[in-house]
């Protein structure tokens, strides 16, 4: 089943990061407006004005970040009323010693956004706005750094989103995620370090379509990072992923394995490539679980100082059970541009696809945008 092409306008935002930038103290602060046009009827059009600012403080061995966007969103339709949507932020770093700290951050939203179809692809509702609230925390410990002969990370992330459809805003469900992950890496030779991941994630899912679910994964991988070309890097891990459905007493293992490539070609060119198979959560909410392999790659060009370049290609194939499968293509191409200091403008066109053995669930288009950043701060 063919889709309508989907054409998108909207601006290019600004995310606050916990994991980088712990080195200066900054404030930012910027003001834009934006529209948007998700679909070829319109039915999913809006407009919006917002001002965001995040800022970076250093004090006494404690790193503290604060975000904020708020935005006042008006839809283009006489079922749904304007809305305020918010996205706050709070981070901090603890510097312990000079090679361990302790990363805390929380975030707390409330988003009224145009339906994407690839997230709704498999929903039984329709709707062309979604209210999504989420709430989510991250505890990390850093025991030495990523070149040191040995570290360790330990990751706590918890995540909830509850979601509403139609103009009435009904409760369509609600979506709670555990990830705690473990990383270790040991140096072996002066390029190349040992590594070993194990991960455990809680999915549970409640939807008005399905009765409530909860997924344990558990995942171990072993492997080795080396680096080449100076300032390039390559990581492979293979091992085993655990799944288990909290409904059936039985448990599956599946072979899985990664592969991540960072290919630093110089200053000005960059190309990224990643590969998995492994066991995740479904999208399609008929199923718990799905086999999946996915393949990404992206390739980042300087043009000049003022104008970059990104290429992005992804393809991710998944199995339900034993007979069903997905697959799901994309791709986008973007360019930013910095005018003037303060300035920065970017256009992106982004192709999308889903092909299932299920022809209902058959979705193509593509989407286009504009934005524009003004930095008063």
């Amino acid at each position: 089943m063919l889709r309508t092409v989907l054409v998108l306008i909207t601006l290019f935002l600004s995310n606050l990061s916990f994991s980088n930038g712990w080195e200066e103290q900054t404030f930012q602060a910027e003001i834009g407006a934006e529209h948007q046009t998700h679909s070829a009827d319109e039915s999913g059009a809006s407009s919006s004005v917002f001002i965001q600012s995040h800022l970076t403080k250093l004090i006494q061995g404690v790193g503290i970040k604060v975000g904020g966007n708020i935005s006042q969103l008006q839809p283009d339709s006489e079922t749904f009323a304007a809305h305020t949507n918010y996205n706050l932020s709070l981070g901090s770093r603890i510097f312990l010693s000079p090679n361990v700290n302790w990363d805390l951050s929380a975030v707390t939203s409330e988003q009224l956004t145009g339906e994407d179809p690839m997230a709704a692809v498999y929903r039984d509702v329709q709707s062309p706005f979604n209210l999504t609230n989420t709430q989510a925390y991250t505890s990390r410990f850093n025991f030495g750094s990523d070149q040191a002969k040995r570290a360790l990370m330990l990751t706590y992330e918890h995540m909830n989103d509850e979601l509403a459809l139609t103009e009435k805003f009904i409760n369509y469900g609600q979506d709670t995620r555990q990830n705690l992950n473990t990383r270790f890496q040991n140096r072996i030779t002066e390029d190349t370090f040992l590594v070993a991941e194990y991960k455990f994630s809680q999915f549970e899912k409640s939807f008005a379509s399905s009765s409530e679910s909860t997924l344990n994964l558990n995942q171990l991988l072993v492997g080795f990072k080396t680096s080449y070309l100076s300032n390039s890097r390559i990581e492979f891990l293979v091992g085993n992923s655990n799944s288990k459905d909290s409904s059936k007493d039985k448990s599956d293992d599946t072979f899985s394995w990664k592969m991540t490539n960072n290919l630093n070609l110089s200053d000005y060119l960059i190309w990224n490539v990643s590969i998995s198979e492994d066991t995740q959560d479904s999208n399609d909410e008929s199923f718990i679980s799905a086999k999946t392999v996915e393949i990404a790659t992206d390739l980042r060009y300087l043009l000049t100082d003022n104008v970059n370049m990104t290429v992005e290609l992804s393809a991710k194939t998944r199995q339900y059970g034993d007979t069903i499968k997905s697959k799901q293509e994309l791709a986008q191409f973007s360019i930013a541009y910095r005018v003037l200091e303060q300035l920065n403008l970017q256009t992106a066109i982004h192709w999308y696809s889903n092909d299932d053995s299920r022809d209902r669930y058959e979705l193509d288009g593509y989407q286009w945008s504009i934005g524009v950043l003004w930095r008063l701060l």
